[in-house]
């Protein structure tokens, strides 16, 4: 699909996104105009890793980095068709099931088709700040020991077989159990 900065979209293509993705042609006209305000060179096809992290709807996430990896098909930036795909991810008409296989990419720190108790380490301290540091609101983090507990009492109840790790299957498991699920992972763009 065109993966081009220009400002108008192919009507072929603008078909293929709507199949694609969670979007009337409407939005994802939007989500174009969106992604040629934030593209800065306007002669590339790709919004640097730089500016994704800097727009207004990442900028305070403390998964934007992961984010940023989960859909960046180059490390080197997002061209439209990665773009569209983050933007209708975290869109409110995504479905659980897609937003729960994304949550947990985001989540799986070490690329690995499981979570393992280092992972949920990680995002505790995405969450809460590093073990021993202080977020930028001033207060403390989790101790090592809540940060233990946090992660064992989630690896007890996620880790239906007993394995140590919580696979995709197991993380949509507990993800349906959460009616606040889909409204939170969510992030207006547009």
């Amino acid at each position: 699909m065109g993966g081009s900065s220009s400002q108008l979209i192919d009507p072929e293509d603008l078909a293929l996104y709507e199949e694609c993705t969670y979007f009337t042609k409407k939005e994802i006209r939007k989500v174009k105009l969106l992604f040629n305000k934030v593209i800065k060179d306007t002669s590339a096809n790709a919004i640097p890793k730089t500016d994704i992290l800097d727009m207004p709807q990442l900028r305070q996430n403390p998964f934007k980095e992961r984010i940023f990896h989960v859909f960046a098909q180059g490390n080197e930036g997002m061209d439209f068709d990665d773009f569209l795909d983050m933007v209708s991810v975290f869109s409110e008409s995504a479905p659980r099931d897609v937003k729960a296989e994304y949550a947990f990419r985001i989540y799986a720190f070490h690329n690995e088709p499981f979570l393992h108790k280092k992972d949920l380490t990680k995002v505790l301290d995405c969450l809460c700040g590093k073990v021993g540091s202080q977020q930028d609101t001033g207060s403390s983090s989790l101790s090592k020991a809540e940060r233990d507990t946090i992660c064992k009492n989630i690896m007890k109840e996620a880790d239906l077989d007993g394995d140590n790790k919580i696979s995709l299957s197991e993380f949509q498991h507990v993800v349906s159990r959460s009616p606040d699920f889909v409204s939170n992972f969510h992030i207006r763009f547009i």
